[in-house]
């Protein structure tokens, strides 16, 4: 989640997460977690994901919670043992904060159990097996020969273009913060209603 944190851990974010300018604009992931910082905020973490480094997302809730700390938000953080993706206990967490968090007030006694229900066991909601989901040889764009990729290399992929940008513009981001951190956080707010529009 935290730009510098993630290339220490091995590389940026996927082209997804990056917004365009971003980082020029001296926003980064903790930044976006700190505008809720007076509202209540769930932040999920996985500790194998290649997409989010848990590194990253420690460093960026520890950004953080001295904004929800100040401004009387609650920041929630659940750690779970997998890699990427919404495993079980991943999904029941999302399930439980957004219960309590949508509902609570009504329904106090709704939120009980989260237990994630098994949807799928009708013949009408058949699954898809790994092989149907498959749409290159290898089952990855970037070792998939029909991708580009060879015995030399990956092949190129949004990820390299993004991380390029985001290379190119650490250094402004570091020069922003470190020029006016006392008012760098009050213009955050700003600067992410301007970037999300």
């Amino acid at each position: 989640m935290h730009t510098a944190r993630l290339w220490a851990a091995g590389g940026g974010s996927d082209g997804e997460q990056t917004w365009p300018h971003g980082v020029a604009l001296g926003l980064d992931k903790p930044d976006l977690i700190e505008v809720r910082a007076d509202a209540s905020t769930q932040v999920l973490i996985t500790t194998a994901d290649t997409c989010f480094p848990a590194a990253g997302g420690m460093a960026a809730i520890s950004e953080a919670r001295p904004a929800y700390e100040a401004l009387g938000g609650d920041l929630n953080t659940f750690t779970g043992v997998w890699h990427h993706g919404w495993v079980l206990p991943t999904r029941q967490q999302i399930y439980g904060y957004f219960c309590k968090a949508l509902s609570a007030s009504q329904a106090p006694d709704s939120c009980a159990d989260p237990t994630e229900l098994n949807v799928s066991a009708g013949s009408d909601a058949a699954e898809w097996n790994d092989s149907e989901l498959r749409v290159t040889s290898t089952g990855q764009v970037v070792t998939s020969p029909e991708c580009g990729a060879s015995s030399s290399g990956p092949a190129v992929t949004v990820h390299n273009f993004s991380s390029a940008m985001a290379r190119a513009n650490l250094d402004a981001l570091d020069t922003l913060r470190g020029s006016s951190p006392k008012s760098f956080l009050t213009d955050v707010r700003n600067m992410a209603a301007s970037v999300s529009g």
